[in-house]
């Protein structure tokens, strides 16, 4: 945040105030709003609304404030945060509002999308300038908020967080806030001047602890759930399923007392669960994909039946897989039903893996979140995976620069997933490439999957287009998922005694030199793109592809 705020107070005046918070008349059709996004264009530039204003004389309303503040957002995204210009855009243009919808803003799907598009795009702004989550403003006691924010700070956070009804200055007398007429749009809870000086960012070893640092699920500020497919994402991934159902057979399922002839490969997904009534996931006749196998809520004080996914990122990931992994079984983990976590996720997250490896026996395991902290349960949960010849995938990060990869992803032995554009270009959200270590990367912006039917589309559609590193980890999954099912399909024609190459590419060793075939280094950037046809050429055999990876394992050591 280049700037720190001065919050005005909060005189009602100018247009009436419907009861449902809209100004009459107004451009935008929310008030509230409205005042949070030109207080944002306030906070940033240190100045008030009409302090802009080329006429000081003429007339003001809610309106010229708005055309004020539009004006000046092209300035506020050249200086100020991405984050912070996205979150003050979507409140000055109404973007969190579903497309084509005329929606109030109580609804669930607007209330969704202003968590998405605003709060949370806020939320990450403090804690990358700042380290500071929301939820530990109201943890410090008076010592530290003067240490972090000044005299001033200290007793504005008192004041907002309800710790006192009044600061106290220095005699420990209590007085009222100063007030002062300010425009007519900014709320009236608002009732404060509190200015905070630029020279009291604290330092970030001073702010705040190691153990509130993770607060942060599937790093999803980049995930709005309200884009558009792109034609580029499109045909990245119908090259891809193109080459898949080339050289992997359907899944075939297997009626009581026959012989399965090919072991399937079996996924877990831990996710936020899924919608069982998307019409995608059902036959003709209504009944559930068999590819699904188990689906069981992990989250604390849920019964394991639970498994609906209320935010649309399970369902999301699980549709990627199901198209990319034609061949293989699902089980599916819900570990959360909202985008953040708390402590207890982290026990049921280690309890979902747990589970996955000594239940369900799984191959592989997607895991699209990251927390920024160590975690010793998971940590030894995911070494034991490992251990067992268990693939696990991980989403980097969404943080760009501005961190590095989250656990589990930056775990040893662990695929770390970024992403990119349909062309192949590495997304502006991925952390740095790290120089000691492969950088896997392959589309994540824009892909279009399932989506829960009461979440749907402007359309009415059970689908939507996603972006960001947790959107690229299932593809990888399912990639590795396709690739290990087109091996022992192949391996059930090999010569009786001859070695196998399915046990071979269970080693994360193996599947790590296979990937590493199908990637290009990204000219700059460091990222390992990983290219699908490289290994699934289209114009190849099934057999000169099993040869190609059986080169791979004779020269592993070279």
């Amino acid at each position: 945040m280049e700037h720190i705020p001065i919050i005005t107070a909060g005189k009602k005046t100018g247009p009436n105030v419907s009861s449902s918070g809209v100004f009459n008349q107004s451009i935008h059709p929310n008030a509230s709003v409205l005042a949070l996004g030109i207080l944002l264009c306030e906070i940033h530039h240190l100045t008030s609304v009409e302090h802009w204003q080329k006429d000081p004389d003429a007339q003001r309303n809610v309106n010229t404030n708005w055309y004020t503040c539009h004006e000046i957002l092209q300035t506020l995204e050249a200086e100020a945060g991405l984050d912070y210009y996205l979150a003050t855009k979507a409140c000055l243009h109404w973007e969190y509002l579903p497309a084509g919808q005329d929606a109030a803003f109580e609804s669930e799907t607007v209330q969704r999308l202003f968590y998405q598009n605003v709060v949370k795009r806020l939320e990450a702004e403090i804690f990358k300038s700042w380290r500071l989550r929301i939820e530990d403003l109201s943890s410090f006691d008076s010592q530290a908020n003067e240490s972090c924010w000044g005299s001033i700070g200290r007793e504005v956070v008192r004041l907002e967080t309800g710790k006192d009804k009044y600061p106290t200055d220095t005699n420990n007398e209590v007085r009222p806030p100063a007030q002062r007429s300010i425009s007519d749009n900014v709320p009236a809870s608002f009732n404060s001047d509190m200015v905070l000086q630029k020279s009291a960012r604290p330092a970030r070893a001073q702010v705040i602890p190691d153990s509130t640092n993770s607060l942060h699920f599937f790093d999803a500020s980049h995930q709005t759930g309200c884009e558009q497919e792109n034609p580029l994402s499109r045909k990245w991934m119908d090259n891809l399923l193109s080459s898949i159902h080339q050289f992997v057979d359907p899944f075939e399922p297997v009626h009581a007392g026959a012989l399965q002839m090919v072991e399937p490969v079996r996924i877990g997904i831990l996710d936020s669960g899924f919608d069982p009534e998307n019409p995608l996931l059902r036959d003709d006749f209504g009944r559930i994909d068999p590819r699904i196998r188990v689906a069981q809520s992990f989250v604390h004080g849920t019964e394991p039946q639970d498994i609906r996914d209320e935010i649309g990122h399970g369902t999301h990931a699980l549709g990627l897989l199901l198209k990319i992994a034609p061949c293989a079984e699902i089980y599916i983990g819900k570990i959360a039903h909202r985008a953040t976590l708390n402590r207890n996720t982290y026990d049921d997250i280690t309890k979902a893996i747990n589970h996955a490896v000594s239940e369900w026996k799984v191959d592989i395991i997607s895991m699209s979140f990251g927390i920024r902290e160590y975690n010793e349960p998971m940590k030894r949960a995911i070494s034991n995976a490992l251990h067992g010849q268990t693939l696990l995938f991980a989403a980097a990060s969404n943080d760009g620069a501005n961190l590095g990869r989250a656990f589990p992803a930056k775990y040893p032995s662990i695929f770390c997933i970024h992403s990119t554009d349909g062309n192949g270009n590495p997304s502006a959200f991925n952390p740095t490439a790290d120089d000691k270590d492969v950088n896997f990367s392959l589309l994540g912006e824009n892909v279009s999957s399932y989506w829960p039917v009461g979440l749907a589309n402007s359309l009415g559609e059970p689908v939507n287009a996603m972006s960001g590193t947790s959107v690229a980890t299932p593809i990888a999954a399912g990639l590795a998922a396709s690739v290990l099912s087109f091996v022992r399909q192949q391996d059930q024609h090999a010569m009786v005694g001859s070695d196998l190459l399915g046990p071979w590419l269970k080693d994360v060793h193996s599947m790590d030199m296979v990937l590493k075939s199908m990637a290009r280094q990204t000219r700059g950037a460091g990222y390992n793109y990983i290219r699908p046809s490289e290994l699934f050429d289209r114009g190849a055999s099934r057999e000169k592809v099993y040869d190609k990876i059986k080169d791979l394992r004779r020269h592993m050591y070279d």
